[in-house]
């Protein structure tokens, strides 16, 4: 998947959650394994986002960059 295609697929899984029904149903729907989608949502219950967030910023370290 893109990264385009993966949040608009994140999108469309919290939206078939607060419709209100179970992983399996709209993981069948989405053809995931219904544990890609329960770690989704959980995501979005704990973080109200289900964007993918960036690990380190490398501008504060520049030493992170360095390649020797």
């Amino acid at each position: 998947m893109r990264i385009r295609e993966q949040h608009d697929f994140r999108e469309a899984t919290v939206a078939a959650h607060q419709t209100g029904k179970g992983y399996k149903v709209y993981s069948t729907q989405f053809e995931v394994h219904h544990s890609t989608v329960r770690k989704i949502i959980h995501k979005w219950k704990t973080f109200k986002t289900s964007d993918c967030a960036m690990l380190r910023e490398t501008a504060k370290d520049p030493r992170a960059t360095c390649l020797s």
